[in-house]
């Protein structure tokens, strides 16, 4: 019978030693989603501003703190479908709205394969979209990113030499914000905590400021 016990003994710190490591587990692994937050100060960031101010003109309790870690995604590299700046047959109506690295080595074009004017100098967008990085110096164009017809990047800008910031917006009127780490080769996903109760058209105000109409 002594035996029987101790044996029943064992077996059950075994399953409280278990219960217990995997509670840490989960814990850590909570810690970890919730420790994912985007930090940015809208003063030094002229393009994150211009999007966050015309959200919040729209909805006044909007805030960045208010966007969530959503996922974390692989980043894959292929060959780009546009044109690069060093294409002679690079369409220059897209130069004002190419997103430049510090350094002007590199700039981000989510535009010229989602729109292209009409007779009227009107943008038509297409279904699709591609994010592409362009490498001026090594003269490579590389899709980083592909958006179908209910997502969309309205605007972008580098966080640093190798972290590009996608600002997003969607059919369900629910803004994201994309991070891309090119040398860890992923992407961060923040969603923001609702819907918009107004649809959306920043590329409006965008296309305006760069001196088209929509």
């Amino acid at each position: 019978m002594k035996k029987i016990i101790s044996i029943l003994l064992v077996f059950v710190t075994l399953i409280s030693c278990s219960e217990k490591k995997e509670k840490k587990t989960n814990d850590t692994n909570t810690n970890n989603f919730e420790s994912k937050q985007l930090h940015f100060d809208l003063k030094t960031n002229e393009i994150l501003k211009d999007w966050f101010d015309y959200y919040k003109s729209e909805n006044s309790t909007f805030s960045l703190s208010d966007f969530k870690f959503e996922r974390t995604d692989t980043l894959h590299f292929i060959k780009g479908n546009v044109l690069g700046l060093f294409d002679k047959n690079f369409d220059k109506t897209y130069t004002n709205f190419l997103v430049f690295s510090a350094d002007k080595n590199k700039y981000i074009d989510f535009d010229s394969y989602y729109w292209t004017l009409d007779d009227e100098k009107k943008p038509l967008f297409d279904i699709d979209q591609e994010i592409n990085l362009v490498d001026i110096k090594q003269q490579t164009v590389t899709r980083i990113g592909f958006r179908s017809s209910t997502t969309w990047v309205e605007n972008a800008f580098w966080e640093n030499d190798s972290t590009i910031m996608l600002l997003e917006n969607n059919t369900e009127n629910c803004p994201r914000i994309t991070k891309i780490e090119l040398k860890k080769s992923k992407s961060e996903t923040f969603k923001y905590k609702d819907s918009m109760s107004f649809k959306p058209k920043y590329f409006d105000l965008r296309f305006k400021k760069k001196g088209l109409k929509n």
